[in-house]
């Protein structure tokens, strides 16, 4: 559950699993610009920090499938090798609409998924880079040097930029800004 307290210049979200308050973004904007289906609050259940939906890796593969979860990176060990691979060959089947990579890593299995098209053609980089702005955050020039590129480009490198990480994976935009600013606890 979300629960929205208003303020005058900004809100706070906060944010209940089972009836316990799970974290607090704080100083989130009062108005968006952005909207993408892809980037919702469920999607941000699924950053492994608390419980939420009863499996996240199938979670997050029905999200991206549903149109509403823009790219997923799903861990398995190697005793559930057999899950992942039926798990991957059933993605394999839908690959005209998604990209995919499987590694192995010793003990661990990533499986990556990312929806077709470049990241200008899969959100609304202007309105992205205005709402940030607002906020005092500028992010202008990394978004113009990510615009032409492939979301699958990303599968070795997604966790590395707050506002990047926030977007590909789907989470709600004020959420990543309440973070930047240092507000979440």
């Amino acid at each position: 559950m979300i629960k929205i307290i208003e303020h005058k210049f900004w809100n706070t979200k906060k944010v209940y699993s089972y009836g316990h308050l799970q974290i607090t973004y704080g100083h989130c904007p009062k108005r968006i610009l952005f909207k993408s289906k892809m980037v919702n609050d469920d999607n941000q259940h699924l950053c492994g920090g608390w419980i939420y939906f009863d499996d996240d890796n199938q979670e997050i593969w029905k999200r991206i499938r549903q149109g509403l979860k823009p790219f997923g990176h799903i861990v398995f060990w190697s005793e559930q090798r057999d899950f992942a691979l039926g798990m991957f060959k059933e993605m394999k089947k839908q690959k005209s609409r998604f990209h995919l990579q499987w590694i192995e890593k010793g003990k661990r299995i990533e499986i990556s998924i990312a929806v077709k098209g470049k990241m200008k053609d899969v959100f609304d980089l202007d309105s992205l880079v205005k709402d940030y702005a607002s906020s005092g955050i500028f992010i202008e020039k990394e978004v113009k040097s990510i615009a032409n590129k492939q979301l699958k480009r990303f599968f070795a490198d997604w966790d590395n930029r707050e506002w990047l990480t926030g977007l590909i994976l789907g989470y709600p935009i004020e959420n990543t800004i309440s973070l930047m600013r240092g507000c979440v606890k």
